[in-house]
């Protein structure tokens, strides 16, 4: 079974990423299957998810030595899921501006970290979460904000 797309999902509890449909996660570098993280994917239907990269083949010794050295080739890759149970949206909020708390300048290049809290805090479904992402993060705008936010 797998969750609906679109997902938000949460890397290292940190980073927020949009993954639109499947094929997004079809293929992963060999460190990031070796060195997987719990990450945490919120869908639209209220349900929270946790997912294993599985590699089509075997990842290889010399393969392993050298993701870890200076030679990462991708592989293909299926996402295993497991269903986490629903969440509530304050939940995603939370996650979302602890994120923001985080933050090293990814999130909040294009906006200040208060306004991006203060929109998120405000996005009452996942859709209008989905939305701020898109619109203050990873589709922006520079122009449209500098006409909202004209300090930045």
């Amino acid at each position: 079974m797998e969750p609906p797309f679109p997902l938000i999902i949460v890397y290292k509890n940190q980073m927020p990423l949009i993954v639109e449909a499947a094929g997004e996660l079809s293929s992963a570098a060999v460190i990031v299957v070796l060195r997987q993280q719990e990450n945490v994917a919120f869908d639209r239907n209220g349900e929270k998810w946790s997912y294993k990269l599985v590699g089509s083949r075997a990842i290889s010794f010399t393969s392993k030595i050298l993701a870890y050295t200076f030679y990462n080739p991708m592989m293909e890759v299926r996402a295993v899921w497991t269903k986490l149970g629903p969440y509530p949206v304050k939940e995603l909020q939370a996650v979302l501006s602890h994120c923001v708390d985080q933050d090293d300048d990814i999130l909040t290049q294009f906006i200040e970290p208060e306004h991006l809290k203060h929109a998120i805090h405000n996005a009452p479904t996942f859709d209008e979460l989905y939305r701020v992402l898109q619109k203050y993060v990873y589709q922006v705008d520079a122009e449209e904000l500098e006409r909202v936010f004209p300090s930045r």
